[in-house]
């Protein structure tokens, strides 16, 4: 006969429940590899996930996709620095999956159903917000370029409205492009940052916007001013600079041995060796101008550099939206 103590060491290493949000793969500061999901344990209780066994990923997204109830054994709970009276549930390569029954039906967490402006603002920060559909109040700010991880990173700031508030949110790289003044769009995979005290919202690697019909959202009366004013001057353009800067998939850190023609490169960064294809290119653009009080350095953003591009001799609109050195 098996002694208390075994009973409840057998106890503890299972846990049920549903599955939730399976994460693309991510990497640890030591560089393992792993992925997260979220557990419905019950009606309303939630834990996350973390599974340090990439071989598991297509089980726990086919649980996901099927709606399934499933059983974990030979799993480890942790302290959980997100929510102080739950746990976390770590799973490894022994961790088995089964397929059971519960009596309680599947409930999507909050960070992965559609959410209101309202409901974000009352997350804390670092919250992941499923999706949120809104539109673009303001986006006459230029955008601007900034260092991270050694690398010129583009930002551009925004404001968003459903109807049930505003919230700011800070597109990176790729997305400042992506949305225009007054059309609606569904913001998926954000997450929230505490700025002085307010939540906002920002992009990150699984991120997606896309146009959406148009909400009926009534104007926000009695908001706060934004400056969008520009100064305009005439200018030729001497030279054109465009470097190439690859970028790690995982850890977003800037390569700077990166060689073009090679099959792997290991991260100057996270270390994990990867496929080159792996390693994102970004692109920074400079462009040196002459003026009648001299030449000019200015580093170009995506969109100045969209406008440069399909119009070729638009220099002012050009020079509107550059950052000086």
């Amino acid at each position: 006969m098996a002694s208390p103590a075994k009973l409840r060491k057998e106890g503890e290493d299972v846990v049920e429940g549903f599955i939730h949000n399976v994460s693309p793969r991510r990497q640890s500061k030591n560089n393992s590899p792993y992925f997260t999901a979220v557990l419905q344990s019950a009606r309303q209780s939630y834990h996350r996930l973390v599974i340090f066994s990439m071989e598991q990923q297509a089980t726990f997204t086919q649980a996901e996709k099927n709606g399934n109830a499933v059983r974990l054994r030979n799993v480890r709970r942790s302290i959980s620095f997100a929510d102080p009276d739950g746990f976390d549930v770590l799973c490894s390569r022994g961790t088995k999956v089964d397929v059971t029954t519960l009596p309680f039906l599947r409930s999507t967490p909050a960070s992965c159903r559609r959410m209101t402006v309202v409901e974000v603002k009352a997350l804390g920060p670092k919250q992941k917000v499923g999706e949120l559909r809104g539109k673009v109040r303001l986006s006459g700010a230029a955008s601007r370029v900034v260092q991270v991880n050694q690398a010129d990173c583009e930002l551009r700031e925004v404001r968003i409205s459903d109807g049930t508030g505003e919230v700011k949110v800070t597109l990176w790289d790729s997305f400042v492009g992506q949305v225009e003044e007054g059309l609606s769009y569904a913001f998926t995979n954000f997450s929230t940052r505490d700025r002085e005290g307010c939540i906002s919202l920002c992009t990150g690697p699984t991120s997606s916007i896309e146009e959406i019909g148009d909400l009926d959202v009534p104007e926000e009366g009695g908001g706060e001013q934004h400056d969008t004013s520009t100064a305009l001057f005439s200018a030729t353009v001497k030279g054109i600079e465009v470097r190439i800067v690859r970028k790690c998939s995982s850890c977003r850190f800037a390569q700077r041995q990166f060689v073009e023609r090679s099959v792997t490169h290991r991260c100057e960064g996270c270390r994990l060796k990867q496929g080159a294809l792996s390693f994102c290119p970004s692109f920074a653009v400079k462009a040196v101008l002459s003026t009648a009080g001299g030449e000019h350095s200015v580093t170009l953003t995506n969109i100045s550099r969209t406008h440069y591009y399909t119009n070729y001799n638009n220099y002012l609109y050009v020079l509107n939206n550059t950052t000086y050195m």
